[in-house]
């Protein structure tokens, strides 16, 4: 069932049915009311109506949002990522061992260190940040969404809070058993 509403200044014409019994009362209305064949003699209320009906068959594009939010992210200035020099490794050390290949596996290590090694609590954007320029990585350009599409598609780490970022058991499983990855034996 297709609905038409033409508000001539509150003279408010509606109109409910199929869409050919419409078109006819829309083709009434329309030879009635005097439009000027001007542009700016013409009501707006009339010009969208036309438009709809002329558009009403054609396939929609959906608007594509320009003009992303920026991200920006500062160092954590008391995060010490040089380990110790005895038992706990430098951040570098520890990435190198690991070898992730992707950012995801980057950002679950990080996450593994921070709260694992370091017994970090509060891990939010600003220590990955710290973690991706500490070792050399480039930073990804949607570091937020990045840490979410880890979280989701991977479900190695916990974002229920950005400010709060936790590993997950199956996080701690890929850091502790299945990286650096296991190298295939040739036959």
């Amino acid at each position: 069932m297709a609905r038409i509403k033409i508000d001539l200044s509150q003279g408010v014409l509606e109109v409910e049915g199929e869409e050919g019994f419409l078109k006819e009362i829309y083709e009434d209305f329309k030879s009635r009311v005097s439009i000027a064949t001007d542009s700016k003699a013409t009501h707006p209320a009339i010009e969208a109506e036309t438009a709809a009906s002329e558009n009403k068959n054609k396939p929609t594009k959906s608007k594509i949002k320009t003009g992303a939010r920026k991200e920006t992210y500062s160092f954590v200035k008391d995060l010490n990522l040089r380990g110790d020099g005895k038992s706990i490794d430098s951040l570098k050390d520890f990435y190198t061992k690991k070898l992730p290949s992707s950012a995801m596996e980057t950002t679950t290590v990080f996450i593994y260190y921070l709260c694992s090694v370091l017994k970090i609590n509060n891990v939010g954007l600003d220590h990955l940040y710290t973690c991706y320029k500490e070792v050399g990585q480039k930073v990804p350009a949607a570091l937020r969404q990045n840490l979410l599409d880890t979280a989701h598609r991977k479900g190695t780490i916990d974002t229920s809070s950005l400010d709060n970022v936790t590993l997950t058991t199956r996080g701690e499983n890929m850091v502790e058993l299945d990286l650096p990855p296991k190298e295939k034996k040739k036959d």
